[in-house]
């Protein structure tokens, strides 16, 4: 149901007309009045690994007296309240109560530094803040004046225990909410510079999950599906992807500690999960590292490959199986596919993958394995996912098609423009509709560079600021380069450097988990990622898969010459965002004289160089 206006330009008119004072909270509490005793969370008993259900009455009775209680504390409409914790039932719950009562939800990542937690603070306007434990509570109070409730310690209990007699106040509130009024403002993680606040009105958070739901895959309309949440709830992505269950028809499911994560599928057993690339790659890449223990085994996971690849296109293009195809898929699944299903869980159908573009090699296997994967495309300024493949329109590298409501269009310097209900008015803090951010005539400069194919399909090759120009005036995505040596299971990270230089260079990082598997593979002793960043067998390895990186693209695009890191890039040391992408200026910060090195023939600060021989 895509309809192209003129060349470059693509909506989805299939929209819906949504009331003023409609909000997520509202929304949810139609869900519990038509089905007050379906199931709409399973919570993670703290005892072994049973999951609890909560219907949808239990939810909204809770969500009544914590408002309540809220209220009784001095809550007024429109006071910001920081939610700092991780991905658990708790966020949840606080997140629909707080919009219900007028207040403002404003989300902290729980490895945001305390200097952007200072800011965030200071921007926003909020004097009360939500931390899961004692730790969080004291790294916000040490940086501004705000009093802390914590979840640990009793506080959101005592809250809703308070409320119960005088819940009905939630409703009036809620009531009373416009389209108009903020329901949140979330910080965007962002690769380069200080936080920067998104206000997302009522409107806007209801009109897209509204729009959004009729039109997104099965994933998140079927009475079966079981959703489980691991990504950080303080990004949209996971949130609205929460959303879309809580008002949908199925059930979700929170994930605090990923470090369980194994544990937690194989219990909670979902059909469906909403994940970010790496996440995908690093189990694809686990896979492959088993496989490559011997030749026999390095050969049949090449021949399943093969059968997914086969299977992928056939599934896209709608053809029946064969008795034959049939027959051979059910010898991959018993060598391979079945090993993975059961590590996702058992009866995973639906991978929602979003904030980054996924490499074509990784969709086309788990697709061919059983799992459907619906690539996405989204900003916290757009109230998340506006674009998105579905069952129906789907294509092969491309994040989908918008959203009904939403249309995408191509600038005249290759900068994907978005406008739709979802699309937020301006910065916090700054002037609505800046033409910095907005066209003339309204539509959002995302900063990602792509085109549009003749049937409407959006594809994405990198982001403005992410061009290289080169000494020789070439210009330079290094998406492409990058993801193609992500493939080898020993890489983790890959950052292309070279403005300014004569040739495109990377620095490179190895996966800690895939290291030792790797290195029993081929017979060499167990070593750190320090050691094996020296390793010339290692270097061999990675000079072999960049070759064959370089061969899907031009000889001003290819890596000629890398260094491999001592180390990983992790949240922890700042290089990588909440939602795992680089922080590419950080990095060509700290690692600057690696760079250097890399150009001036020596080895900086001890790492080891190596060149690429020229494929083209």
């Amino acid at each position: 149901m895509v309809l192209e206006l003129a060349p470059g330009y693509v909506a989805n008119p299939l929209a819906v007309n949504v009331p003023d004072g409609m909000s997520m909270p509202k929304l949810v509490q139609m869900r519990a009045l038509t089905a007050p005793d379906g199931v709409i969370i399973e919570r993670k008993s703290e005892l072994g690994n049973a999951w609890l259900p909560i219907t949808a009455a239990q939810f909204m009775d809770q969500v009544y007296a914590l408002g309540a209680g809220l209220i009784g504390e001095g809550v007024n409409p429109g006071d910001a309240i920081g939610l700092f914790a991780p991905t658990c039932y708790e966020w949840t719950l606080l997140d629909m109560a707080i919009q219900a009562i007028g207040a403002i939800v404003v989300p902290i990542y729980e490895s945001d530094s305390a200097s952007q937690i200072e800011w965030i603070f200071a921007d926003s306007g909020a004097r009360r803040v939500i931390t899961k434990d004692r730790g969080q509570a004291a790294i916000a109070t040490s940086v501004a004046d705000v009093e802390a409730w914590v979840i640990d310690e009793g506080d959101i209990d005592r809250l809703i225990a308070a409320g119960l007699s005088s819940s009905a106040e939630t409703e009036r509130r809620m009531d009373r909410l416009r389209g108009g009024d903020i329901a949140t403002i979330v910080y965007t993680s962002g690769t380069t510079g200080r936080p920067r606040g998104v206000p997302l009105t009522h409107m806007n958070l209801a009109s897209s999950i509204l729009q959004d739901l009729p039109f997104f895959p099965e994933a998140v309309r079927e009475e079966s599906v079981r959703l489980l949440l691991f990504l950080p709830m303080a990004h949209i992505y996971a949130r609205t992807a929460c959303y879309m269950v809580l008002i949908g028809h199925g059930r979700c499911g929170h994930v605090p500690n990923t470090r369980n994560l194994v544990d937690d599928m194989a219990s909670f057993r979902p059909t469906t999960i909403g994940a970010v690339p790496r996440v995908l790659e690093k189990v694809y890449a686990a896979a492959k590292a088993k496989a490559a223990a011997s030749g026999v085994k390095r050969r049949i996971f090449a021949w399943c490959e093969k059968v997914a690849s086969a299977r992928a296109e056939r599934i896209r293009a709608g053809r029946d199986e064969t008795i034959g195809n049939r027959v051979v898929y059910r010898l991959a699944h018993t060598l391979v596919f079945g090993k993975l299903e059961d590590m996702l869980g058992g009866q995973m159908r639906y991978v929602v993958s979003g904030g980054a573009p996924l490499a074509a090699h990784i969709e086309q296997f788990f697709t061919g394995m059983g799992v459907r994967i619906h690539q996405g495309y989204g900003l916290t300024e757009a109230s998340g996912g506006i674009i998105c493949n579905t069952e129906t329109h789907r294509r092969l590298g491309a994040v989908g098609v918008p959203c009904p409501g939403a249309a995408a269009k191509i600038d005249d310097d290759g900068e994907v423009l978005l406008t739709g209900p979802g699309i937020f008015s301006g910065y916090h803090g700054e002037t609505p509709h800046d033409p910095a951010y907005f066209t003339s005539d309204g539509w959002f400069r995302t900063g990602d560079l792509g085109h549009i194919d003749d049937d409407g399909f959006l594809f994405i090759s990198g982001r403005k600021k992410e061009l290289i120009v080169t000494a020789g005036g070439k210009n330079v995505q290094p998406a492409l380069v990058e993801d193609n040596i992500r493939q080898h299971p020993l890489v983790s990270q890959v950052v292309a450097v070279g403005e300014g230089q004569p040739f495109i260079a990377a620095l490179i990082t190895l996966d800690p988990d895939a290291l030792p598997v790797w290195l029993d593979n081929h017979k060499l002793p167990r070593m750190d990622q320090v050691a094996a960043a020296r390793h010339p067998r290692v270097h061999q390895a990675i000079a072999r898969a960049i070759t064959r990186a370089n061969a899907a693209v031009s000889r001003a695009e290819s890596v000629r010459k890398f260094t491999i890191l001592p180390g990983d890039f992790t949240e922890a040391n700042g290089l990588l965002t909440p939602s795992l992408k680089v922080r590419r200026a950080q990095v060509n910060s700290q690692f600057a004289d690696e760079i250097a090195a890399l150009y001036a023939g020596d080895t900086g600060s001890g790492a080891t160089h190596t060149d690429v021989p020229d494929a083209h």
